[in-house]
């Protein structure tokens, strides 16, 4: 008997994670949690408006598929709240290729295409999208997220809750830092701080990132 799932959220990010879960045909998923969401439904699947609903659904397994880091983090603090001993489960499309000595979190979210080359780390809680590539010894710290079609060298460092966007390069031995965005297209041809914006080519600081 498969353990029964909730999927928090019930945006496209989740209607993603949705289709991994099935795929994978691990987990029975039952139902979306998404908080004064006004669906009934979502791909058939029940939508519970509250997180305080997994106490009477008795389930204690699943994952928070919301694209933003921050909500995702206030989110997962809530349910450990609600439920201390939750297990966050990952979702890995089957078709993503991840070395062997890759150190995987929980909570994670691999989409379809993804490389993940030897000896990188992914953090707790990221989101790795379609089609990007992660090469050899890069840390991608909790709560991250790489975007679509992102390009990362080897050995290269990425904070905390920063957000890579979609079709970036960052070359070989880059450091970016905590709470900082790079936009979308980006090549990252230098270390960039924490708690910036920062864009273009080459990529380069526009402000500070004053909503973390």
């Amino acid at each position: 008997m498969k353990k029964k799932i909730l999927i928090f959220g019930a945006s496209g990010q989740a209607k993603v994670t949705f289709d991994i879960i099935k795929r994978n045909n691990i987990y029975d998923v039952a139902g979306f949690v998404a908080k004064g969401n006004k669906l009934k439904t979502l791909l058939g699947y029940p939508v519970y408006n509250s997180e305080e609903q997994i106490k009477k659904l008795n389930i204690n397994d699943g994952i928070v598929a919301i694209g933003d880091n921050n909500i995702r983090y206030e989110l997962i603090k809530k349910i450990y709240k609600i439920k201390k001993n939750f297990n966050f489960i990952n979702a890995i499309h089957p078709s993503a290729i991840i070395s062997d000595n890759v150190n995987i979190g929980i909570g994670i979210q691999i989409m379809a295409g993804v490389i993940i080359n030897s000896s990188s780390s992914i953090g707790d809680h990221c989101i790795i999208n379609t089609n990007s590539n992660i090469d050899h010894d890069c840390k991608i710290a909790n709560f991250s997220s790489i975007n679509p079609g992102v390009s990362i060298g080897g050995n290269v460092t990425i904070g905390d809750f920063t957000l890579i966007g979609i079709g970036s390069s960052v070359i070989h031995k880059i450091v970016i830092g905590k709470n900082s965005v790079i936009g979308a297209h980006s090549n990252v041809v230098k270390n960039i701080p924490s708690k910036v914006v920062a864009y273009g080519n080459p990529c380069a600081i526009i402000r500070k990132n004053i909503n973390k």
